[in-house]
């Protein structure tokens, strides 16, 4: 049997969590505050839950937060890389809300977000 066969049916589901990291191609502060989308966005931490089915990835419930803004958001990715999805955002301080939204397409290598 060669690899693709055994994991041919295969379905793994999970929780993951990432502690610092950098979204690519997306600033979720710049986001928020109307100023366009930014390049990248460093987080303090990202998790979420996972479910591998046949080179398909499904995030749901993804939760991200840095100092004050905090995001949720949903994220398929298909066997041919393409990605679909949507994240909300919020800040919170003292003084004020902000809140804003954005979906995901493209493909894991070049994702596009729009408001």
């Amino acid at each position: 049997a060669v690899p693709e066969q055994i994991f041919a049916g295969t379905r793994l589901a999970g929780r993951f969590n990432i502690a610092p990291g950098t979204l690519v191609g997306v600033d979720l502060d710049r986001v928020v505050q109307g100023r366009g989308l930014g390049e990248q966005f460093r987080f303090d931490s990202m998790e979420g839950n996972v479910l591998l089915d046949h080179r398909r990835a499904d995030l749901a419930g993804v939760r991200l937060k840095s100092g004050a803004l905090a995001a949720e958001a949903t994220l398929n990715i298909e066997a041919d890389t393409s990605v679909r999805g949507r994240t909300t955002i919020e800040v919170k301080t003292n003084s004020s809300r902000l809140a804003g939204a954005l979906s995901i397409a493209g493909s894991i290598a070049k994702p596009q977000y729009q408001r």
